[in-house]
């Protein structure tokens, strides 16, 4: 039990009261009838209510200091504020959820100035608005560095959650956004490679990372279909996301890596590191969209409720009899798909970076030699 997902999954499996039955007074004049889907499977907990409302939940958590392109100077306090608050909201527009509210924690330390904080703050009441949440509260405090955290809060009618489980072999799997810009932008300047890139380049990689976009009218579009449909966002890079997918689903997926809608500079970054654009745009990336399965017969109907609201998807692979995520080599047989998924255990941003750069696969890890 060394690895996140398994101190997830084992967080659902011992603690969780997925299966725990209630008859508290105080809840049942509430309202409050059961937890579903509270499990390791997706990034939101939903709480079912006797009202016609499922109430969701997720959290997530910014590194501070520790947050490379921050920390290098290319990303304000009122960035990562916007940053902070976009990752919250991107889980709940996986699910399908209307936003409600947001609940920020800020930690900071003894010289983390009255202006630096306003600033943070800022990012964060923008990007609130920008996805229709409302701050509603949180806790502020010393602490040896910066630490912002926080969870969102969405609505969803009953049935209408996107789940990660309900993946079938046959479904197209799609993306609603082009992806290993994030990824790209933070390998550039890890790598010291900004110099040798074009203004623009970086610059339109740089907005992988200001121009943050949590897809909420994406997933709210998502989740009014009548379709059978498996959802997550992509917040871990697609190759990640895909591999989530295909577990909770028990189902594999192949990825068509010459679908891939590559982000802006992303070719330019795998060429000055000698690997190929599509491998370091599945690898681990920072990408705000959406990744879906849906039966190939319901696609067409899918594509055009995105496109009415001014949005795009790319079909980029199909699940499949089988696990794990995979790709057809030039022989035309089944290989593991390339790309290195983000661990979030205690590898930083340069341990991604050298798999990536040695091109070793997922499963592996870097040995004390290399």
């Amino acid at each position: 039990m060394s690895g996140e997902k398994d101190r997830v999954r084992w967080i659902a499996d011992h603690l969780m009261s997925v299966n725990r039955t209630r008859s508290d007074g105080e809840l049942a004049e509430l309202g409050i009838g059961y937890v579903a889907g509270v499990s390791e499977l997706d990034d939101c907990s939903v709480v079912s209510t006797r009202e016609a409302v499922d109430l969701v939940f997720g959290a997530d958590y910014v590194r501070g200091p520790k947050f490379h392109l921050y920390e290098a100077g290319y990303l304000t306090n009122s960035d990562i504020g916007r940053f902070c608050v976009t990752a919250n909201a991107s889980d709940i527009a996986a699910m399908g959820a209307l936003g409600v509210g947001f609940f920020s924690i800020v930690r900071y330390p003894p010289e983390f100035s009255d202006r630096d904080f306003c600033e943070v703050m800022t990012g964060m009441d923008e990007a609130c608005q920008q996805y229709g949440l409302r701050l509603l509260g949180g806790d502020t405090g010393s602490a040896e560095r910066l630490i912002l955290s926080g969870f969102a809060v969405g609505v969803n009618r009953p049935g209408k959650n996107l789940l990660r489980s309900r993946a079938r072999p046959g479904d197209v799997v799609a993306v609603t956004g082009r992806v290993g810009g994030a990824g790209a932008a933070v390998m550039a300047s890890s790598s010291e490679l900004v110099a040798q890139l074009e203004a623009r380049v970086w610059e339109e990689l740089l907005t992988s990372w200001t121009g943050f976009n949590a897809q909420m009218e994406v997933g709210r579009a998502l989740a009014e279909l009548d379709i059978r449909m498996s959802c997550q966002d992509v917040s871990d890079g697609l190759r990640a996301t895909a591999a989530e997918l295909a577990r909770s689903s028990g189902v594999g997926i192949v990825l068509d890596l010459e679908r891939i809608p590559l982000g802006v500079g992303v070719a330019e970054v795998a060429n000055l590191v000698g690997r190929r654009p599509e491998e370091l745009a599945i690898s681990a990336s920072t990408d705000f969209c959406l990744c879906f399965s849906c039966p190939e017969e319901a696609f067409g109907s899918v594509a055009k409720a995105i496109e009415k609201i001014g949005a795009k998807c790319y079909p980029v692979g199909e699940c499949v009899e089988g696990e794990g995520v995979r790709t057809v080599n030039e022989e035309g047989a089944l290989v593991q798909a390339p790309g290195v998924e983000w661990n979030h255990q205690s590898e930083d941003i340069n341990v991604v970076k050298s798999m990536i750069l040695k091109g070793i696969s997922l499963s592996a890890k870097p040995s004390e030699n290399e």
